[in-house]
This record gives structure tokens, sequence and C-alpha cells, in this order.
């Protein structure tokens, strides 16, 4: 995917109806002339008038979403919507461990 927009990295929940979570977020950065990508971290069930519960993405399924998305030169990450405080630590440690390894190969940029 070749831009010469930067690439902001969304990581939050899918709300269907886009009034927030992943979809609100791209379509935010989006109308400042930014690239957004976005991982789903939970499955909202809701509409703009009902929210109907969710369930949680786990950690394997967010990592196998960002890991194609860590090869862009994201210049910012922004995270929404996770199940914990122990969940964001993990999630965090890897994100740093495959930047740092992208970064220490060249395959970014």
């Amino acid at each position: 995917m070749r831009n010469e927009r930067p690439y902001c990295l969304s990581i939050a929940g899918f709300d269907p109806c886009a009034g927030a979570g992943v979809l609100a977020d791209v379509k935010t950065v989006e109308q400042l002339e930014i690239y957004g990508l976005g991982v789903v971290s939970a499955l909202t069930y809701q509409n703009e008038n009902n929210f109907e519960g969710l369930e949680w993405m786990q950690f394997f399924d967010i990592k196998k979403q960002l890991l194609p998305l860590l090869k862009y030169p994201v210049k910012a990450i922004k995270i929404g919507l996770i199940k914990d405080f122990a969940l964001l630590e993990e999630l965090l440690n890897f994100v740093k461990a495959v930047l740092k390894m992208y970064l220490s190969f060249g395959i970014l940029f």
C-alpha cells in the first residue's frame, strides 16, 4: 500500500453502527488526511439506541490482526476498548517487540 499520508492504527471495539470504536476512529483520522488502520479488540452488539453486549477478542486474535499492519510506517497508535490491564500490557509489549524487530531488519519505511 503506497501512500503519502501518515498512518494511524486504532485498536478498539467494533461498533456496527460506526458511532464509536475502530470504525469511528478510522473515519475521524481519514477526515484529517491520515490513513486509518484498524484492529478489533471486541465485537459489540448494539445500535445507536441500545447496547446488547460484547464479545472480547483474545490476545492471539488481536495479534494476528496487528502483525501485518505493523509493517506499515505507523506514526501513532490509538488504543480504545481493551478487556483489562493484563491484556493491555501484553499488547504493548508485543507492539514494542515487533516494531523493534522490524526496525532492526530495516523492514519499515
